[in-house]
């Protein structure tokens, strides 16, 4: 379409340049309809009356619900009244839009302004009062962008308005998105939101200087389009502009600290693993103080839920949630002193076995029974989750028999799936491929042996509307299981990828991240999100003799990007040769089984 109208340029330049000027367009003739329809309601309905103006200053008037301008040529005139008469609107709750004859005088100060609002510093001034109302967010920014104000003051936002963001995981324009963001933020002050946002809607209203946090969110995707790193690139624009506008170093240096790092928090949380202490020390190292964490976590969760409607769900608050309290733990205890392992597992331990003794297990039953597990087991497991595992095991009467264990009650955000047997080559292989067969998706894993030789794995599952598996569907899910790793074969379904997947091509990379411990290695993998992955790495890892200790599992849009901790078989961190090794192998198999998947989907097209 866009080479039938004219549009050329490499790659997706064509399609973007169209789709800008559909946008620029669709927002104009939805301005001149909103001046149309405000003149036929005067002059049809009201029958050419209109109400008395009430005088809000020298230049602008209140009429009806409308602000309209005093002066036919007030804006061309004086352009930084433009930011005047969105300062009444954030402040006047009576104010409900724009006269016709004001919307068209501002239309025309925007074609005719020789230069941006920014480089005025009377318009400068009022930005940042206006940044500071209380209800700017609410009633005067989408207005700016609505009407093109965002655009006629600040250069880069011009150069987003209309920026298509080519993947499945975005929903929205970069200029649409940032607009949500800036949105959801004011969410935050309302309680009736506290449920669904807990932590922000507590720190977000001690949040001393909102507009640190506003310009963040203005600033933190401004850079996309223009090739490089945008956080990078947005971080130094936010600090020019900072200083521009009167904001003191400090405070400009924590704006581009937020937009260089706005998905630190996120990454983290969905693909790190936030139960290793030295995972929340570095964190807490570049966090470096609690006000910089509350900020980052009001603009994480505003971030994650302007991208995508479906995207904000209870997991993700959960593992949000535990990162924040871990980081701010850490930051009040000193990052000099480290937390005791010892005194965690000896405080789960104790607390664990009051539990098991009041259901009348003895303490030599509980002592036997956890002289079997490794401490990593204390460590990564609550005293809850290990009086459950520990009473279903020790009232297990056939331990030649997989035991299969899922919550009652929604853990973290989704249902945990405890899996008890000996421990197999290929296990995790065939208990995510029967998960899989279950429509259930695999979003975190912890990956253990018992000493004797037993498999002690957890999974956190989520149904397809990502929430947790109903309870009906538990004795479905616990019999097929125990009848796969009975036979430890699962046939793994064909399902068919989604057709829209055909359109992207994502090329499968492995890379090796540094770990200062040395006895893990760390795998980062980004591939093509196709049916049965998850599956098919386990197989890979089971053909090249790698033992999975955990793993976190994250698709955004078309991509699936997953985070592995292995040892190899001896339980040692991989040498340079296994590294190798296993990232062709992943590579060879995931690209094979992609390019299969896209087969059979065009010759099926192709029969239609």
């Amino acid at each position: 379409m866009a080479e039938l109208l004219g549009y050329t340029g490499e790659g997706n330049r064509p399609v973007e340049t169209m789709m800008k000027d559909f946008y620029r367009t669709l927002r104009r003739v939805a301005e001149l309809n909103k001046m149309l329809l405000q003149l036929f309601d005067q002059a049809i309905l009201n029958k050419g009356a209109a109400p008395d103006p009430i005088e809000l200053d020298d230049d602008f008037q209140l009429r009806g619900t409308l602000i309209e301008a005093t002066k036919p040529a007030l804006f061309q005139a004086r352009p930084e009244t433009i930011l005047d008469m969105f300062l009444h609107i954030a402040r006047n709750a009576e104010i409900e839009g724009i006269a016709a004859p004001t919307l068209r005088q501002l239309r025309t100060a925007r074609r005719r302004l020789n230069r941006f609002l920014v480089d005025i510093p009377e318009a400068r001034e009022k930005f940042m009062q206006l940044v500071r109302q209380p209800n700017c967010l609410q009633r005067a920014f989408r207005l700016m962008h609505r009407h093109g104000v965002l655009s006629t003051y600040l250069p880069q936002w011009s150069q987003i308005v209309g920026q298509m963001q080519f993947d499945l995981f975005h929903v929205y324009t970069v200029d649409e998105h940032t607009v949500r963001l800036v949105k959801n933020l004011n969410k935050f002050n309302d309680t009736a939101n506290r449920d669904r946002h807990p932590i922000c809607c507590e720190v977000y209203p001690r949040v001393s200087k909102k507009e640190i946090l506003i310009l963040a969110a203005i600033f933190h995707d401004i850079a996309k389009g223009r090739g490089g790193d945008h956080s990078e690139l947005g971080g130094v624009d936010a600090y020019d502009f900072c200083l521009q506008h009167g904001l003191s170093k400090p405070e400009a240096n924590l704006v581009k600290w937020l937009v260089n790092q706005h998905l630190l928090m996120s990454v983290t949380a969905q693909r790190r693993d936030i139960y290793d202490p030295e995972v929340i020390t570095a964190f807490a190292k570049e966090v470096r103080d609690e006000e910089r964490l509350d900020h980052l976590i009001c603009l994480t969760v505003a971030d994650i839920c302007a991208t995508n409607q479906e995207l904000w769900n209870s997991w993700k608050r959960t593992l949000l949630a535990e990162l924040y309290y871990s980081t701010q733990k850490a930051l009040r205890r000193g990052l000099e002193n480290p937390p005791d392992m010892r005194e965690r597992i000896r405080h789960n331990q104790h607390m664990a076995s009051a539990l098991l003794r009041s259901e009348g297990f003895t303490p030599r039953d509980i002592e036997v029974l956890w002289q079997r597990f490794k401490a990593d087991y204390f460590l990564r497991h609550t005293h809850k989750q290990i009086a459950w595992h520990a009473s279903a095991i020790l009232t297990h009467d056939d331990h030649d028999k997989p035991l299969i264990l899922l919550s009652e009650k929604p853990t973290r955000g989704g249902t945990e799936v405890f899996v008890y047997c000996k421990d197999k080559a290929k296990l995790f292989a065939v208990v995510v491929s029967e998960l899989d067969k279950k429509n259930l998706s695999v979003h975190d894993a912890q990956v253990m042996t018992s000493k004797d030789g037993y498999a002690l794995d957890t999974f956190m599952v989520l149904d397809p509307s990502g929430k947790a598996l109903s309870e009906n569907r538990h004795p479905s899910v616990r019999r097929a299981l125990v009848s796969a790793l009975t036979h430890m074969k699962s046939e793994r379904k064909k399902k068919r990828a989604p057709h829209k997947l055909q359109h992207f091509n994502v090329k499968t990379t492995v890379d090796f991240l540094p770990t200062k411990s040395g006895k893990k290695t760390m795998i980062e993998l980004v591939a093509l999100d196709m049916p049965g992955l998850l599956a098919r790495v386990g197989s890979v890892f089971a053909r090249q003799g790698i033992s999975l200790q955990a793993a976190k599992i994250t698709t955004i849009g078309e991509r699936a990007e997953d985070f592995f901790i292995v040892t190899n078989s001896t339980g040692e961190q991989l040498n340079e040769e296994q590294q190798v090794q296993l990232r062709e192998a992943l590579i060879s198999r995931l690209d094979k089984d992609k390019n299969t998947d896209k087969g059979k989907d065009s010759k099926k097209d192709g029969k239609k």
